[in-house]
């Protein structure tokens, strides 16, 4: 992932360009939304939808834009065994 900005531990600074993305859209959906940028793809959490819906958008400054490679995203599926729960 090469994304203008930066994520560490202490802060996020991803003011020129931004992926958002939101793991719980539909009915019931929460209001939390990750904000991902920067090179360190180290920093990122795994993301796991609670109803096989994930929105993705990026956003960018255009006259920010310095030749970085962009991002890809991976999906793959969770079977959750009997007596686990994702939260």
């Amino acid at each position: 992932m090469e994304v203008e900005g930066a994520i560490t531990a202490d802060s996020v600074n991803c003011q020129n360009a931004v992926i958002r993305v939101d793991a719980d859209r539909g009915v019931g959906a929460g209001p939390e939304v990750q904000e991902i940028c920067g090179t360190d793809e180290s920093v990122i959490q795994p993301i796991v939808s609670k109803n096989n819906i994930v929105r993705i958008r990026f956003f960018t400054s255009p006259d920010k834009v310095n030749g970085l490679k962009g991002f890809n995203f991976t999906w793959t599926e969770v079977k959750v065994t009997r007596g686990e729960e994702f939260s």
